[in-house]
């Protein structure tokens, strides 16, 4: 089991075996794995509870609002591929505090001392 499936299993207190989950379950845990763009098809999805079943849309809510945020490596890449630099930028590393499908926010402190924020979108058609 990989790290990202071992800790959203300990997050939602998962079973070890995926076929012991219920299907909304499970297609929650897909559309997290494949990527931002299929969790923002959940997300709207799960706006449009009426019409949906209440297990559906119970679990669909999740993406609403426990998003696990994509690994700092990730992160690292974006702005080297964005800023042409990374690491020098900031005295610290970025620490993730805000997850959403698409973008994640970050703590940062600059070379100069300043506390910032950083937003970093993710890559919106490549799996994770």
């Amino acid at each position: 089991m990989n790290l990202h499936r071992r800790m959203q299993a300990w997050v939602w207190d998962l079973q070890k075996n995926l076929a012991d989950l219920s299907m909304p379950v499970k297609v929650r845990l897909m559309l997290e794995e494949l990527g931002p763009t299929y969790v923002k098809m959940g997300q709207i999805v799960s706006s449009q509870s009426s019409v949906i079943p209440a297990d559906w849309a119970r679990e669909l809510e999740l993406l609403q609002s426990s998003v696990p945020p994509f690994p700092s490596d990730e992160v690292e890449q974006i702005i080297l591929e964005e800023w042409g630099r990374s690491a020098e930028l900031y005295a610290s590393s970025t620490r993730t505090f805000a997850a959403a499908s698409t973008a994640q926010v970050h703590r940062a402190t600059l070379r100069d001392g300043t506390l910032v924020v950083v937003k970093c979108s993710a890559p919106i058609f490549a799996p994770r």
